[in-house]
C-alpha cells in the first residue's frame, strides 16, 4: 500500500473547535456557541504566551538605530525579548546588557550618546517599549534581537491555527 508522500495534514479551527466539542460530549448548536469557542481558543493561546516561551514562537527581528532615539516600540505581537545585539556595517555583533526598567528610570542622565550597550523594556497594555542606553550617536547601527511573539489570532473558522502539530 502506498503512502500520500504529503506532510501538510492540519485541522482549521471549525475542526478543531468541532473534535473539542465531541470530546467533551457537547453539540455546537449555535453560531454563538462556535464564537464562544473561538474566543477561548484565542485566550488559551494567549495563556501559552505569558506563561512561558513556546519555541514556535521565537523569532528574529532587526531594529534601525537612529541617531538621538533612545525608545522604539516593538510591535503588538511581541511577549517579550530573549537576548539583543549591537550589529555593525560588516556584520560584527557586539551583546547588550539588559537592565530592568527601574534601573532605566534611575539613570540620572538618559540624553547621554554614545556607542548602545544596555537595554531595558517596559512591556505595556499595546505593545512593548525598548529603551537604549547611552542614546545613540550613530545610525548606521542596527539591534538584532530574538523575541516571544503571540500566535496569530484565531479569526476565521477555516484558518490554521498558529501552533505546530509537533
Amino acid at each position: 500500500m502506498a503512502t500520500s508522500g504529503t506532510f501538510t495534514w492540519a485541522l482549521d479551527i471549525a475542526e478543531i473547535l468541532n473534535e473539542a466539542a465531541e470530546l467533551a460530549g457537547w453539540e455546537a448548536r449555535t453560531g454563538n456557541d462556535l464564537i464562544t469557542a473561538r474566543r477561548s481558543l484565542n485566550m488559551l493561546l494567549t495563556e501559552w504566551a505569558n506563561k512561558g516561551v513556546n519555541l514556535w514562537t521565537i523569532e528574529q527581528d532587526t531594529i534601525d538605530l537612529i541617531a538621538g532615539t533612545a525608545s522604539y516600540n516593538l510591535g503588538t505581537e511581541t511577549v517579550d525579548v530573549l537576548t539583543l545585539v549591537q550589529r555593525d556595517t560588516d556584520n560584527n555583533d557586539t551583546p547588550m546588557a539588559r537592565f530592568s526598567i527601574e534601573e532605566y528610570m534611575n539613570t540620572p542622565d538618559k540624553v547621554t550618546r554614545g556607542s548602545v550597550s544596555q537595554y531595558a523594556i517596559r512591556r505595556t497594555a499595546t505593545q512593548p517599549v525598548l529603551y537604549v542606553y547611552p542614546t545613540p550617536d550613530d545610525s548606521t547601527v542596527d539591534l538584532v534581537y530574538w523575541k516571544i511573539r503571540y500566535s496569530e489570532d484565531v479569526d476565521g473558522f477555516t484558518d490554521n491555527v498558529d501552533v505546530p502539530r509537533r
